[in-house]
């Protein structure tokens, strides 16, 4: 059951770079696919994959994101396992190269037994658990990383000379006081990945540099409880499960106010079409919904990987340009990479592109198993 999912952000994908993406994909689904042979973990698998995408500058995760109007990086990332239903997120971290590893420490401490400590509170010593923190921000990640084990970096080695070029260009373009989207081959969106190990248990993960010149200590989506990355198992009447994991991509103020990744799980776990399940949920959750009605082009993208039965099903959808998704199994030598692109221009924001694939599977499980 093993599978590893990848996607390199909703944007723009230039036909002149599409081989390297195609590496890039090839070369995170294949560390995740190691680990999970190694550890049978979807958590540890996730978090391995998406270390390689906050490692690559072609990302706008970790090393190489877009710059704030400071000229600093922050980044944010979010992981879920499903099994537990435990959720961490990171915002804007400053000094950390991999982001996604801090979140994973807050999931395995989340997943440890709580433990008795002394606490001193107005001067009376008491006994209490340890207070399991569940998201973090700001100068705090660094130096919550690094009491833990975690080398701090110097915010500068995560600076680009593509990114720096980016920013120079985008305040240029403030300055002049004139609208402009920003540049096709700057930095693309969130990056994510979806692993399910041998037992079925999924996990999903997220990681951005958030938006290019966004003010210093803004978090986005990929922090955020339900919007950036879910994973979930679900139980049926017949004692039957599916399990359903999604990573979204986008405009990170806008997918917070419709929680897009959970929705999509909720709404795929008992579709029966998941073609017709993936186009309502982007149309009537995220195109259409009352809470971005002041939205006129909404840019996001999602790709969910659902486990029911006999069968993987992995549906990928986008509002923007391009989306490119790779996925990896053990029957498979190496990723298939997926290409999606919007063939209609002026369709871009208000229209969804959907794309799917299955893969076959050996076991059925059911609620009861272990």
């Amino acid at each position: 059951m093993d599978c590893v999912c990848v996607h390199l952000g909703a944007g723009y994908h230039s036909a002149k770079k599409l081989h390297v993406y195609k590496e890039l994909c090839l070369k995170a689904c294949k560390e995740g696919m190691k680990v999970l042979e190694e550890t049978n973990d979807s958590v540890a698998a996730v978090t391995a994959t998406v270390t390689v995408l906050e490692d690559s500058p072609l990302t706008n995760a970790g090393t190489g994101s877009n710059l704030t109007t400071d000229g600093s990086v922050e980044c944010d990332a979010g992981l879920m396992e499903a099994r537990s239903l435990k959720f961490a997120g990171v915002g804007a971290a400053a000094g950390v190269r991999n982001p996604i590893q801090v979140a994973k420490m807050m999931v395995d401490e989340q997943k440890a037994e709580p433990k008795l400590r002394e606490r001193k509170i107005l001067g009376i010593t008491l006994l209490t658990y340890t207070y399991i923190i569940k998201s973090i921000s700001g100068p705090g990640v660094s130096r919550w990383a690094a009491e833990r084990g975690m080398m701090e970096v110097h915010p500068s080695q995560l600076i680009t000379e593509e990114a720096i070029k980016e920013r120079k260009k985008s305040l240029k373009v403030l300055t002049q006081a004139r609208e402009q989207r920003s540049s096709q081959e700057a930095a693309l969106d969130t990056v994510g990945a979806v692993c399910v190990d041998s037992q079925g248990n999924a996990a999903s993960a997220v990681s951005s540099g958030g938006i290019l010149l966004k003010a210093s200590g803004r978090v986005g989506h990929a922090a955020c409880f339900a919007c950036g990355c879910w994973a979930q198992t679900y139980c049926n009447s017949a004692d039957e499960s599916c399990t359903v994991a999604a990573s979204t991509s986008g405009c990170g103020e806008d997918l917070m106010r419709v929680s897009l990744a959970k929705q999509c799980c909720d709404t795929m776990a008992t579709a029966e079409n998941q073609s017709e399940a993936i186009v309502n949920v982007f149309r009537d959750q995220f195109l259409e919904s009352p809470f971005l009605s002041d939205v006129p082009e909404k840019l996001g993208g999602a790709v969910i990987l659902k486990c029911d039965q006999d069968v993987i099903e992995l549906s990928l959808a986008h509002t923007t340009p391009s989306f490119i998704v790779a996925y990896q199994t053990r029957q498979h030598t190496k990723a298939k990479v997926l290409v999606s692109r919007c063939n209609d221009e002026k369709k871009v924001g208000t229209s969804v592109t959907v794309q799917g694939e299955m893969i076959n599977l050996r076991k059925k499980r059911k609620c009861s198993d272990p």
